[in-house]
């Protein structure tokens, strides 16, 4: 029976992720200006509200760039989640396992039946790129991947364990 490390199709979205906290720090002060601006209006200042349109449009700009880096990103993630029917399938058992290095700069990598395999945290895709379950040589898995030509790798969209195998 295998164990399900990891499935791309149950993981939620993160709404609240680094991706969109920018946005909404960006958006919260757009508005603050727009208040601002509209108190110096009534004040009849307009130097100072002149400034406030400038900055809004400056961070309107930046609003727009942060919110399609999240949107492509939401975008990515919703792309693999429909491309799982056309990923592959490989079970095997794992080897020349290489372990995350302590300074993170060799990321974890294996093999299995010939096909690689690497977690690598910079590949902000939402496939798989880290597991907190112990991996080692010898253990039998079966994974679901899809050949990422962006990253030239495969994307583990489906990661489970054999539980109890004991290796001959």
């Amino acid at each position: 029976m295998y164990q399900v490390i990891y499935d791309i199709n149950k993981q939620g979205h993160q709404y609240f992720n680094g991706d969109i906290i920018v946005p909404i720090i960006l958006l919260t002060i757009i508005i603050g200006t727009v208040f601002f601006i509209i108190d110096r209006y009534k004040t009849k200042k307009k130097r100072s509200l002149y400034r406030g349109i400038i900055f809004i449009i400056f961070l309107g700009y930046l609003f727009k760039n942060f919110s399609m880096l999240y949107l492509y990103e939401y975008q990515r993630l919703n792309t693999l989640k429909l491309a799982v029917s056309k990923s592959q399938e490989v079970v095997g058992i794992i080897k020349k396992f290489i372990p995350l290095s302590q300074n993170r700069k060799q990321p974890c990598s294996f093999e299995i039946n010939g096909v690689e395999f690497q977690f690598s945290p910079s590949a902000r895709t939402g496939a798989l790129t880290f597991t907190s379950y112990p991996l080692k040589n010898g253990q039998k898995v079966k994974i679901k991947y899809l050949y990422d030509d962006n990253w030239k790798m495969n994307l583990i969209l489906k990661f489970e364990i054999l539980k109890n195998f004991t290796p001959q």
